[in-house]
């Protein structure tokens, strides 16, 4: 310490002035007070650093209340230079004149506190404000609660900028979830096409081929019975010259019937067209009615139920109907059907249109598998769907089907 200099660095003088500690920069100050809140506090809530830098603060801002007495500006003076400098060196700080009276007194004082740590420096220093001036409790009560304040709205900012945050990515993560979604969708939708293209495909394949074998047995049939049919036979004639007559008839080649899967799928489809979908009801015998068509060659049929089995068989009828419309009736039971034409005057039977079995009416698992089947025309006259729910007494049934010529 040179000559005639204070504590402060300023000129020779009586005053005891203390400066703030200038030396330790914003970021030493962010360090200490990060790591004194992980520790205990010392006092109001302050780590011991942090409160002596308050002390210090307070001393500066009201030292003209504060009453101290020359002994105590000399041990104050004496901690502040132990915090910031350490241990009195001789050898750093050259003696003082001799006439300097408070250099040599704080000197003296500086020199007696010895090898006094930092820590216990700084809390002597706290202490000795304290007793000297109780207005600092208040006062640092004050800046407890703006510290607090301060540290309050920090923490609200923080929390604010981690909801936001959380907030877009939640909707980052909604945005790709449901584009996600979308593509999941838009794949599904074009697998469902694909699927339903190849089906109408495969139906159409198996549709030709069940044609190409019927007419190929119709063939080797009439090559049978000495039938050679050499020129293209006209719709109105071909009751009479399609197939070699069996008891005044001409012969019904036998029907082709097969399943395919995926019955939901069916139902889903034929569901659109009212006109498709019919209830056959408890105890009930359900005959759709399908003249045969001038362009046709073939009927095909196909049909499913929801939940229950369903009886099926087909019939065909020489008449000549009129009407080209597909047409719905409904009886009790065949018995019941059997029973009014026994009642019929016996001279009614020779008008009646001669019908012959195709298939015998058998329960089918529809509901299971979709009922796919075809016939070739035998003739002019009205193919007879019945669907037969006589055996289920307190259920009904919900059919879908289609039906449907090819040339």
């Amino acid at each position: 310490m040179a000559d005639g200099e204070d504590i402060a660095g300023n000129p020779s003088s009586h005053d005891l002035t203390i400066t703030e500690d200038h030396n330790s920069s914003g970021k030493d100050v962010l360090n200490t007070r990060n790591e004194e809140e992980n520790g205990e506090p010392y006092k109001n809530g302050f780590g011991l650093t942090e409160y002596y830098r308050f002390c210090l603060q307070y001393y500066h801002k009201e030292k003209q209340i504060i009453k101290l007495s020359y002994d105590e500006k000399l041990q104050l003076t004496a901690y502040w230079k132990q915090v910031t400098s350490g241990r009195y060196d001789p050898e750093k700080f050259p003696d003082v004149g001799y006439f300097d009276v408070i250099g040599n007194d704080r000197r003296r004082v500086w020199e007696s506190l010895g090898d006094m740590s930092k820590t216990e420096a700084m809390e002597n220093f706290c202490i000795l404000i304290e007793q000297c001036s109780p207005e600092l409790k208040p006062w640092m009560e004050a800046q407890q609660k703006e510290a607090e304040e301060i540290k309050r709205k920090v923490q609200e900012e923080e929390e604010r900028k981690r909801k936001e945050m959380e907030e877009a990515a939640e909707r980052e993560r909604q945005m790709l979830a449901e584009e996600e979604a979308r593509r999941k969708a838009e794949e599904e939708e074009e697998r469902k096409k694909l699927e339903e293209i190849k089906r109408q495909e495969e139906l159409l394949i198996q549709q030709q081929e069940q044609q190409q074998q019927q007419q190929q047995q119709q063939q080797e049939q009439q090559q049978v019975d000495g039938i050679q049919q050499k020129t293209p036979l006209k719709q109105e004639t071909l009751q009479e010259k399609a197939s070699p007559l069996v008891n005044g008839a001409p012969r019904i080649l036998p029907a082709s019937l097969w399943t395919r899967p995926k019955v939901m799928e069916f139902i889903q489809h034929v569901k659109s067209d009212p006109s498709s979908v019919l209830v056959v009801g408890r105890g009930e015998t359900m005959t759709v009615r399908v003249p045969t068509h001038d362009s046709g060659t073939c009927l095909f049929w196909e049909f499913a139920t929801e939940y229950y089995d369903l009886g099926f068989g087909v019939s065909f009828e020489w008449s000549h109907p009129n009407s080209k419309n597909i047409t719905v009736a409904v009886n009790e039971s065949d018995d019941d059907e059997f029973a009014e034409e026994e009642d019929k005057p016996a001279e009614n039977e020779a008008h009646k249109p001669r019908v012959d079995e195709i298939l015998p009416v058998v329960r089918r698992p529809c509901h299971e598998e979709v009922i796919v089947g075809s016939h070739m025309y035998p003739g002019r006259g009205v193919y007879l769907l019945k669907f037969d729910n006589s055996y289920s007494l307190f259920r009904s049934k919900t059919l879908y089907y289609r039906v449907y010529y090819t040339r």
